[in-house]
This record gives C-alpha cells, sequence and structure tokens, in this order.
C-alpha cells in the first residue's frame, strides 16, 4: 500500500524514505496486519490513506454532505447507501492518482484519448497550435503525448537568453536550463521566496535579476522565455511557474524564427507587438514601465530619505528603514535605479527588511537590473529589444495578446481586453456556439465584472452575438471543484496552485459548515473534467484558455495565456468607455482562422520551409512534432478544431488545439463544491464537507 505524506498527501511507494515531492520525511512502514472489514461503511473518510488512527475530532471528512440525488429528507437506509458509493468513488478516485507508482488497480481503467493516442506515429493527425506541459506524475500516459518540458524548450546551444515569470525555483529552473549559468541572460520575476531569491542570486552565474515594478495590486505574471542562437530565436510563452508542480495541467505555445534576409527585411505586427511590451517593460530593457506614479498618488519619499540616497558617497552604504510602506519602497527602488546605485533588502541581522543602498566605485557602470556590486557581465552589453529586431517574425503562428500596467485609451486597442476585442471582430460566430473562460485564479468578481469581460470573449463579426441576454446565457465558466482537487495528483497541494478566496465564490449561509454559490458565478460554473483521458482530470488545472466552441469541437479562437480571470490581468473600462486601465503584466497568444489565410502579398520564398534553432532536437527539431513551418491554407481549408474532437486523418487546413478539458464541459450540480483556498487551510488530514446551496438551477 503506497504511503501518504503528512504534509501534502502525495503517494510515494513503500520503498522510499521521503516523500518525493515536499521531501517531508515519511513514517517507516509496518507490517501488514490482517483486519476484519467493518460491516458497515464508515462515515468519515480519511483522505491520507494510511492505517495510522486519527483522532476522533473535528477534522473529519463527512461524506453525507455529498449527495447529488437525495434530499436530506431521505432515509438512513438511502444516505448508508449514498456514503457508501461516495466512499467508493473517492477511494476510486485517490487510488487511480497511484497509477503514476505503477500499482496494479482493479476498478480503474483510464480511456484512451481518441485524439492523439491511437496511433503508435511520433506526429499528431493535424499541426498542433501549442502543447501541453510534461506531467512526470504518469509517464506512460497518454497525458505526456506531445509534451514538451522545461528541458525541451530550454535545448540547444543559445548564446542569450530573456526569461521571465512569476514564480521561480532557482533549483528547478537551473537543474532543467543549466545553460542558463553559463550564457549571458535577462531574469525578470515577479516574485520569489527570501531563500530562493538568495538562491538564484548566489547560483545565477552570468544572469542578471531584474524585479519588475508594479502596484500593490498588480504582479509582473508573465510567462516566457526569448532564447537566441546564432541561427534564429526561440518564443515560448508558458501557463506554468517554474516551480516543482509538475502534477498541474499547463500549457506552452514555442515557435522558432530565422534571421532576416534581405528579402525579409520589413517588420511584422508580430514584432512590433513585442517589441512595444518589452518597452513597457522598461528597467534593463529601456524604454518605459507604464505610468506608475498614478498608482501611487500623494506616496513620494520622505525629503530627507531621498537627500540620503542623492548624497551618498562613493562606497558608502545607507539602510532605510523597514517601516517605509509599499509605495515607499518603489520610489526607492525608481530613485536608486536612476542614480545607478545598487539596492537590496536586509534578509537577516539587526537591519533586516531594510532597503539597504550603496554607491558603488569599483563598477564604473553598474547595471540597473544587477543587486549585487560585481555583476559578471558588463552593463548595458546586451540590447535584448535590438537583438529581437534581427529575426524575422512573419512565419508568426499566432499573435501576441499583453497587459500592461497603466491607463490607456480604449480606441488604441494595444492592451488587454481592448486588444482582445480588436482581434476578435473579424472572428466568424459559430452557430449555437459558446464561450469558455478556464483559469487558475479566482479574484474578486461583480456582476459588472462577470459582464464585461465575459462580452470582450464573446466578440465576433456579428454584432448581435455580444448582446448582453446573449452573452448571459452562452457564457461558461470552468473551475475546479473540491473533489477535482482532493482527488488530483498531489491532493490538496495542487489546491495551492488555485489560489480563490472563499468571499470570491461562497457567500455565508444561515447554519455552520453551509454556504450559498455567488450569484454571478453560479449560472456560468461547469467542472473541470478532461475530454477522453481520465489521467488528464487527475492533473489539477493551472493552464489559463479562453475560446469559443461550437457543439461539434470547431473553434472560432483559442487564446493560450498567463491571464486569469480578473480586472488586473485584462483590465478594468473607466470614463464610459474611453480608459482601461491595468495593474500587472501578462502575456499570452491568441490563435484564429483568419490568421492562416493565404494572402496575395506574401511571397511564397523561403516561408513555407521549416525552420528549427534545434533541428535534431526529437521534439523541436525538423522532425519533431512541434511546428517548424508557417501555416498558410485556402481560406475555405481553414478550421481550428479540439484535439479529443479529431480520430483519424485530417484534412489539410486543420489545426488543432490541443483542449484539455471537455467540450462541452459538465455543469455544477447541486452537490458540487467549488473549489476555495480556505479548505486547503484545514487539517490536511481530513476536514468537514461543506455544504453549498447553487441559487440557480
Amino acid at each position: 500500500m503506497p504511503i501518504s505524506c503528512p504534509s501534502c498527501t502525495f503517494l510515494n511507494e513503500v520503498s522510499v524514505l521521503i516523500c518525493e515531492l515536499c521531501e517531508t520525511p515519511l513514517a517507516a512502514v509496518k507490517s501488514p496486519t490482517k483486519k476484519t472489514p467493518p460491516s458497515h461503511p464508515s462515515e468519515v473518510i480519511d483522505l491520507c490513506d494510511d492505517d495510522s488512527s486519527a483522532d476522533e475530532s473535528e477534522d473529519k471528512f463527512t461524506p453525507s454532505s455529498v449527495n447529488h440525488t437525495a434530499s436530506t429528507s431521505t432515509s438512513a437506509t438511502t444516505n448508508t447507501s449514498t456514503n457508501k458509493n461516495f466512499l467508493q468513488q473517492l477511494v476510486d478516485y485517490r487510488s487511480s492518482s497511484a497509477k503514476r507508482q505503477k500499482l496494479t488497480l482493479q476498478d480503474h481503467t483510464p480511456a484512451k484519448s481518441k485524439s492523439i493516442s491511437n496511433s503508435n506515429s511520433n506526429h499528431p493527425p493535424a499541426p498542433l497550435l501549442f502543447h501541453m506541459t510534461y506531467c512526470n506524475q504518469h509517464r506512460d500516459s497518454s497525458l505526456n503525448k506531445f509534451s514538451l518540458s522545461l528541458t525541451d524548450v530550454f535545448s540547444g546551444p543559445f548564446t542569450h537568453a530573456l526569461i521571465s515569470n512569476f514564480l521561480i525555483s532557482p533549483q528547478h529552473l537551473m537543474s532543467a536550463a543549466p545553460r542558463l549559468k553559463s550564457v549571458p541572460s535577462l531574469c525578470i520575476y515577479g516574485s520569489m521566496y527570501d531563500q530562493e531569491n538568495h538562491a538564484l542570486r548566489e547560483s545565477r552565474g552570468n544572469m542578471k535579476l531584474y524585479q519588475a515594478l508594479v502596484s500593490r495590486y498588480g504582479s509582473m505574471h508573465s510567462k516566457f522565455a526569448f532564447l537566441f542562437y546564432e541561427t534564429g530565436v526561440r518564443i515560448a510563452i508558458f501557463t506554468n511557474n517554474w516551480i516543482n508542480e509538475p502534477f498541474l495541467t499547463n500549457g506552452v505555445y514555442v515557435q522558432d524564427f530565422p534571421r532576416k534576409g534581405d528579402k525579409s527585411a520589413k517588420t511584422t505586427t508580430f514584432e512590433e507587438e513585442l517589441v512595444r511590451y518589452l518597452r513597457k517593460v522598461g528597467g534593463p530593457l529601456g524604454g518605459s514601465a507604464g505610468k506608475m506614479e498614478s498608482f501611487f498618488p500623494n506616496q513620494n519619499l520622505p525629503s530627507n530619505i531621498e537627500e540620503s540616497i542623492r548624497k551618498l558617497p562613493p562606497s558608502k552604504t545607507i539602510s532605510l528603514p523597514a517601516s517605509l510602506t509599499k509605495a515607499q519602497r518603489h520610489a526607492a527602488h525608481k530613485l536608486c535605479e536612476k542614480l545607478k546605485f545598487v539596492h537590496e533588502t536586509s534578509r537577516e541581522g539587526p537591519q533586516k527588511n531594510c532597503l539597504v543602498v550603496t554607491n558603488p566605485t569599483k563598477n564604473l557602470n553598474p547595471s540597473p537590473m544587477s543587486h549585487d556590486s560585481t555583476p559578471t557581465v558588463p552593463a548595458a552589453s546586451v540590447s535584448y529589444i535590438e537583438m529581437i529586431r534581427n529575426f524575422d517574425f512573419s512565419r508568426a503562428n499566432a499573435i501576441l495578446i499583453a497587459s500592461v500596467p497603466g491607463k490607456y485609451k480604449t480606441e488604441e486597442h494595444r492592451w488587454g481586453q481592448s486588444a482582445l476585442r480588436h482581434h476578435l471582430q473579424d472572428v466568424p460566430h459559430l452557430e449555437n456556439s459558446k464561450v469558455l473562460c478556464q483559469f487558475s485564479s479566482f479574484g474578486g468578481t461583480t456582476q459588472k465584472h462577470v459582464e464585461e469581460l465575459t462580452e470582450a470573449f464573446s466578440t465576433t463579426s456579428d454584432p448581435t452575438s455580444t448582446s448582453p441576454s446573449i452573452v448571459e446565457a452562452n457564457s461558461l465558466i470552468v473551475w475546479p471543484s473540491l473533489e477535482n482537487v482532493l482527488v488530483s495528483y498531489a491532493g490538496l497541494r495542487s489546491g495551492h496552485a488555485i489560489p480563490a478566496q472563499l468571499k470570491n465564490v461562497l457567500t455565508e449561509g444561515g447554519e455552520k459548515n453551509s454556504f450559498i454559490l455567488k450569484e454571478s458565478i453560479a449560472k456560468h460554473l461547469h467542472l473541470w473534467r478532461s475530454g477522453g483521458d481520465s489521467d488528464r482530470t487527475l492533473a489539477a488545472p493551472h493552464i489559463k484558455s479562453f475560446t469559443r466552441f461550437s457543439e461539434d469541437g470547431q473553434l472560432s479562437y483559442f487564446l493560450l495565456a498567463s491571464h486569469n480571470f480578473s480586472k488586473s490581468a485584462w483590465g478594468q473600462i473607466q470614463l464610459k468607455g474611453k480608459q482601461l486601465s491595468m495593474e500587472s503584466y501578462e502575456l499570452g497568444v491568441l490563435f484564429k482562422p483568419s490568421l492562416f489565410f493565404e494572402s496575395d502579398d506574401e511571397t511564397g520564398e523561403d516561408e513555407n520551409e521549416c525552420f528549427s534553432c534545434t533541428p535534431t532536437h526529437p521534439k523541436l527539431g525538423l522532425f519533431g512534432f512541434v511546428n517548424t513551418k508557417k501555416f498558410r491554407y485556402p481560406k475555405a481549408a481553414v478550421k481550428l478544431v479540439s484535439g479529443a474532437s479529431v480520430s483519424g486523418a485530417c484534412p489539410e487546413g486543420t489545426l488543432l488545439c490541443p483542449v484539455p478539458y471537455a467540450l462541452p464541459p459538465q455543469k455544477y450540480g447541486q452537490g458540487d463544491v467549488p473549489w476555495c483556498s480556505d479548505f486547503s487551510h484545514a487539517n490536511k488530514r481530513s476536514f468537514t464537507m461543506p455544504q453549498v446551496t447553487h441559487p440557480c438551477p
């Protein structure tokens, strides 16, 4: 029997001494003893799947509240039967997650995905526009068919790297991409744990660090890697953080682009949007980081502290008070970068949490991105924006959708939901189609906010499709249930990667442990279920995707992005529709049919030839399954479809999106409880199942 970790509930093999996920020491396995099974199933389910006895206290998981068919007035016999069914269901699901340990099961035989697993070919039946990331919980499953790992993306002899992510584990990143230590690279990050920040600075080699400056409600949430080779550049846009969470469902878009030749010197829309975004990131990339001052009104540094920084003598250090507000620290960071002073937050000693500022003397040209006084690469030695200009992006099979902090005119159609609305204006409206939003963080939502974003995702060439009544009736939200998380590969640890405060999803009911689903989202909620491979259901969703689909699996568009369903990510429309205000950096890719139409102005020379920065790589090489060419077809032949709807060969012009959930998804029932992060704060062994009332039928 597998050993359950007491911290993260991960099922480990009996031979291991520490948890493979969180490295928590595991208890020694006792010799098995025969036990007489009880005549009736227990009313309490132990989520840890071990034989240890539990205290009979309030930390119990009671399945009696999860009754999808019977009301509370049913007889005791019916309740016992229902509890038995739920117990068996949960045990089966938890046991099925042990398949990654290659255990023998009797009652769980996963269905094979019809889309890509019915053939021994090394290529999909049609080109895939993006890929799932590698999930090491089930190596032999179709779950990893045509998937990419971080090591795959960072393969080959790249000479420079520009990377960014919200959360980065130095050990995880450096083990997957050791070349980052030996080549000039810039890492733009949103946040790190203190010890990991220190570890990355200690082991980074030639890597420079820059923490993007955002408001107190925003973040650097973009997840990308731009790798520069002698022959080309690799653009990779992720949905996953670079931390040790290989048990989640994530996606990645990867495409290689060659250097510009004499006939491809003109710039493209993809290039201009990419350069515009990098300039807005600012800092070591140059350009402007947006009008950040608007987020911090009247929060300038005290005059005495500003004067002390400006008059700091060479080779001297000053410690700023730990009591500075976040806005004041932001102002101090900007001033230090302007003066090219080294600044770092002290993590230990009497100056703990104080901002330490140093005026360097030996470094004549200190880099504003450097966090110590001895950078390994001279400042301003690499201009990544100028490097981007050297490559031909006319082969792009995607459209960039970015968000940057600041306030912008909606008529510019450059950022957030304003850019999305602009690009969806030529998307045809499919009959009986629905809009689906799937994401991994549930922020505060109001009825107005939900309507505003769903209207943006509902934009088509048919103006009548965006009427309020049609949008409300045809907008779906895929969000995992509590059961989805409990039975996932990592159990409650998966839930930590899917944050949602209880107050944003539920409201208090009249009785203890009873709640009411918020009416603004109740009618839209649907379950996380795969479209053919049960292993995918067990990999909790961290991917962010948005699409419009028809009943036959055809897609009007598909968006893979770092954006969640929030105002800070997509922006909030203000001033009667004239202004868009955003607070976070985000980056995603949009696929729509018109992008793949043949045009008369295309030369046709060299554009359809395959190209790869790593031509011999088994996955990303010239003979791999990752796209190495530009896809353009006659208008009538282009068709975007969900991978789960394909069985067999596809006609030319068919492009696959490996949608990881069922289309159409299953609607929440009265017994389904939406996942909330507050549940993970309960006792990690077991807890009481909440009772949730749905206001909508």
